[in-house]
């Protein structure tokens, strides 16, 4: 219980499954920790995304959702500010909905964040912490900074590998 935040690529368009099982969509790696199994395939374009869930140790999944496929590519637990952040992209909604990513939005995120890792003090002004319930700690700590540079790696990896052409890079919460 508590926030959950995901990160997703939405196909643009919706595919059959049989889409889904041409040369263009292969399974490439598995998330095998004490005999755990995840067979869930990724487009062949979204490897180096999905290999950072992998590295971080976090299960890859993938929802369909009337034809559209989104495939988990992001991932944090209560890192509250940065939730905040997104529902201020969708004018401070916060009901769980799913909130559409520019490739823009990533670099203002991206140099704002790198604000904070080389100035701290900045932390409160620039991605204030947002109380709600088992939304984690509202403190500026080393956990809070730990979370910005996993944050700063996860945008710098959108930036570099996303295919905003291809896909829409969608930000969900659960909580």
């Amino acid at each position: 219980m508590g926030l959950d935040m995901y990160y997703y690529a939405r196909t643009k368009n919706k595919l059959n499954v049989e889409d889904l099982n041409d040369d263009n969509y292969q399974s490439f790696s598995k998330w095998n920790e004490d005999d755990k199994v995840d067979n869930t395939n990724y487009p062949e374009d979204l490897k180096e995304l999905s290999d950072y869930i992998f590295n971080r140790n976090f299960k890859s999944s993938f929802i369909e959702e009337n034809g559209l496929y989104y495939y988990q590519i992001g991932y944090f637990r209560k890192f509250n500010a940065l939730h905040k952040y997104m529902c201020n992209l969708d004018d401070g909604r916060d009901e769980c909905q799913d909130i559409l990513l520019t490739r823009d939005n990533i670099k203002d995120l991206y140099d704002l964040l790198n604000t904070i890792k080389h100035n701290r003090s900045k932390a409160p002004e620039l991605l204030p912490v947002q109380e709600g319930f088992f939304f984690g700690s509202y403190d500026y700590d080393d956990w809070y900074f730990n979370n910005v540079d996993d944050a700063i790696e996860m945008c710098e990896l959108f930036l570099e590998y996303f295919n905003f052409d291809k896909y829409d890079l969608v930000y969900q919460a659960s909580w």
